[in-house]
């Protein structure tokens, strides 16, 4: 008999969350921008732990965990591709168009998007 269950991944909070409490649990010092760069990774809890406890047992620091956690990304065929950032908005205000910008950008929200 098998059961499969999904669980959804967390958000980046919960998942910055969990980083700095794997380095503080191994002794590994990463500063902000290592934490935001893991937890933003497509890697599971448990690789991003398999690789800060690796480093730490090297006396490593945070970029040998990095490489170690782009290693196994990399095994498993998955790039490190960090999250994509928000859309930018658009403010007509901040152009120097001799044009008016406002009624083509209201057209192009209001088009249907289309699948390819």
């Amino acid at each position: 008999m098998n059961f499969v269950m999904r669980f959804l991944r967390p958000g980046l909070a919960v998942r910055r969350k969990i980083v700095k409490r794997i380095a503080r649990r191994e002794d590994l010092t990463l500063d902000g921008r290592a934490v935001q760069r893991r937890a933003s990774l497509p890697a599971a809890p448990a690789l991003i732990e398999n690789a800060i406890r690796s480093a730490a047992r090297i006396h490593g620091a945070g970029d040998e965990g990095a490489q170690i956690l782009g290693g196994g990304l990399g095994a498993m065929g998955i790039s490190e591709v960090e999250a994509t950032p928000a859309p930018l908005g658009f403010d007509a205000a901040l152009s120097r168009a001799d044009v008016d910008l406002v009624a083509p950008a209201a057209r192009v929200r209001a088009a249907p998007s289309w699948a390819l």
